[in-house]
């Protein structure tokens, strides 16, 4: 019998790290480590933790983005099969805004405010296609069309500043959009905006990612967003997946400690108290060399057992669901 191979993934992430040298000039210091994670076509993957745990470097890394002197010093990233780090800087550029593309948080500093919207949107269709001038005016007006932005005709005439929070981010998803890329990456997207805003723009990106089928790597810290339209999530803390699953099962099966606290700490019905995690993240300087990175805020942690190499495999509560504690 004949055995169909699964699809390779859009996006395949292996053992991958990323290092800073220290202040004092001891060696590197690894801010994000063996993160491993695979995203199919029109896929949404929610990467959740708290604020400095290496979400937005990661999604850096992919992008061959990476803030000097910080490195990749472990790991692959392969995009479509394609190894990105075989690619010299003019390769990787050609792939940014082509083949892989990011919404970035703040949509106010992303736009330059002394060009319009035609300009900025035109800029990339001349350097990633080969459409002429008429045909490039055409795909913009699709491109406002298809993120809803109504009269594009003179929108293309506008600057920024001509335009809300919310209008705003959905220019910076048309230009995301402008070459179909087969990745893409959204880092916060909706962080800026207001409740009713932000709504919206999840649903927009929800919508897009299924009608042009991409792979989408969703960046965030708010549990709520990933339930309403990630299909898997991977949570990270202190440069550590603690655990991946599918959504539906991470919500109804929490193993990792710091996942539970996380899911604790959502505004619910009738809850007048809200759960919230204590202490704060171990500082880059002092990780411990081994074990489990959550020790000092877990109220489940032993040190024979959580203070150990063992702490740190990674178990598998099913074949899609895997969580680093021991003590699960």
């Amino acid at each position: 019998m004949n055995v169909i191979a699964p699809p390779t993934p859009v996006l395949q992430v292996e053992s991958l790290s990323i290092s800073f040298p220290h202040p004092e000039g001891k060696g590197l210091v690894p801010l994000v480590q063996n993160v491993d994670f695979s995203i199919a076509e029109g896929e949404i993957m929610g990467l959740v933790g708290e604020s400095g745990c290496g979400k937005s470097l990661t999604s850096l890394a992919i992008l061959g983005l990476l803030p000097r002197p910080g490195v990749m010093s472990g790991g692959t990233i392969a995009l479509n099969g394609l190894s990105l780090q075989s690619l010299d800087a003019e390769s990787y550029r050609r792939l940014r805004g082509k083949a892989m593309a990011l919404i970035p948080q703040d949509p106010l500093s992303a736009l330059n405010p002394v060009y319009t919207i035609g300009n900025q949107l035109e800029e990339i269709l001349t350097t990633h296609t080969d459409l002429d001038s008429s045909q490039r005016h055409l795909r913009m007006r699709e491109l406002l069309d298809a993120v809803r932005i109504s009269n594009p005709e003179q929108r293309l005439k506008a600057y920024p500043h001509e335009f809300s929070g919310g209008m705003r981010q959905r220019v910076l998803i048309a230009m995301a959009l402008a070459c179909t890329p087969k990745l893409l990456i959204a880092d916060e997207p909706t962080t800026a905006l207001d409740v009713t805003v932000q709504a919206d723009i999840l649903s927009l990106i929800q919508e897009l990612c299924q009608d042009f089928n991409m792979a989408t790597l969703l960046i965030t810290h708010d549990m709520g967003v990933v339930a309403e339209i990630c299909h898997k999530v991977a949570v990270m803390y202190a440069g550590h997946l603690v655990e991946t699953a599918l959504v539906e099962d991470l919500f109804a099966s929490p193993q990792h400690p710091y996942t539970i606290g996380l899911l604790q700490s959502i505004p619910r019905p009738n809850v007048k108290q809200l759960h919230s995690i204590e202490g704060t993240p171990p500082s880059i300087l002092s990780m411990p060399e081994l074990g489990c990175r959550f020790i000092e805020r877990c109220p489940q942690a032993e040190a024979s057992l959580c203070a150990t190499a063992e702490a740190l495999a990674f178990r598998s509560l099913s074949p899609s669901h895997q969580h680093r504690c021991v003590k699960a």
